[in-house]
C-alpha cells in the first residue's frame, strides 16, 4: 500500500511540474515571407527589360564584323574589336543591373595574345554572360543548335555575332564543327569556352566530362585549356 501510495503522489507531483512549467517545443522552419522574393523578381524584370531594349543595338553593330580581319592586320587585339567590345560591355551592364556578385581570381595567368580553350563548370543559366564579362580576353561561347530556334531572341544574334552552335543530337555534325571551330582558333588566335560537361549542372556538383574541349584542342593545335 505504501508502494502504491508513494508511486500516486509521484505521478501527482509529476503532474503538477508539467503544468506549473510546460515545455515549449519550436519549430525547425525558418520565417518565409513572399516579400523576401520582391527584390530578385524586381532585378530581373529590369534584366529582361534591359534585354529587350538593348539587343537590337548589338542587331546594328553587325556589319561591323567584315571589318575585324583587317583590323587584325592593322595590330588590334581580338579583345580590342569593336563587336567583341560591344558583347563585353553589354554583358557589363547585364550584370551589373542583376547585381550579380562576382570575385575574379588569376586574371594575370591568362594570356592576352593566344588562342585558349576556356572550360567551365555550368551550373548556371547567367554563366556566358558572367564570364563575357568578367573574362581578361574576347571569347566565343559553344552552344547547342537547338537554342537557335527555342530563344531566337538571342541565340540567332549569338551565332551572327561568332558563336558555336553545334548539334548534340549528331554527334558526327558536332564533331566536324568543334574540329573547325578550333581550326578558326588557331587562325584568328581567338578564345573559345565550352562546358566540358556538355549541359548544366542541377546539383552544383561537377559532372562526367563529355570530349568536346578535345576536340576544340585536337583542331587548333592547343595542348592545354584554363579552367574557369
Amino acid at each position: 500500500m505504501a508502494t502504491l501510495r508513494q508511486r500516486k503522489n509521484e505521478t501527482d507531483d509529476s503532474s503538477n511540474n508539467s503544468s506549473e512549467s510546460p515545455k515549449i517545443h519550436r519549430s525547425s522552419k525558418k520565417f518565409f515571407h513572399p516579400l523576401i522574393l520582391f527584390p530578385v523578381l524586381f532585378r530581373l524584370i529590369v534584366g529582361m527589360f534591359f534585354m529587350i531594349l538593348t539587343l537590337p543595338l548589338i542587331w546594328l553593330c553587325l556589319p561591323l564584323r567584315p571589318f575585324h580581319p583587317l583590323l587584325r592586320k592593322l595590330g588590334i587585339q581580338n579583345s580590342k574589336l569593336p563587336l567583341d567590345l560591344v558583347q563585353k560591355y553589354w554583358a557589363v551592364a547585364f550584370t551589373k543591373i542583376l547585381e550579380l556578385k562576382v570575385t575574379v581570381e588569376g586574371t594575370s595567368n591568362v594570356p592576352s595574345d593566344q588562342a585558349l580553350v576556356l572550360m567551365y563548370s555550368h551550373a548556371s543559366n547567367l554563366d556566358a554572360f558572367i564570364l563575357m564579362a568578367c573574362s581578361p580576353v574576347a571569347v566565343k561561347f559553344v552552344f547547342k543548335k537547338s537554342l537557335l530556334f527555342s530563344a531566337p531572341f538571342l541565340f540567332p544574334l549569338a551565332w551572327l555575332c561568332g558563336h558555336i552552335p553545334i548539334d548534340r543530337k549528331n554527334r558526327e555534325s558536332a564533331i566536324n564543327s568543334l574540329i573547325n571551330a578550333g581550326k578558326a582558333i588557331a587562325k584568328y588566335k581567338r578564345s573559345v569556352c565550352i562546358a566540358p560537361e556538355g549541359t548544366r549542372s542541377t546539383t552544383g556538383k561537377l559532372q562526367e566530362f563529355k570530349k568536346g574541349p578535345f576536340h576544340l584542342s585536337k583542331g587548333s593545335g592547343i595542348q592545354y585549356s584554363l579552367i574557369y
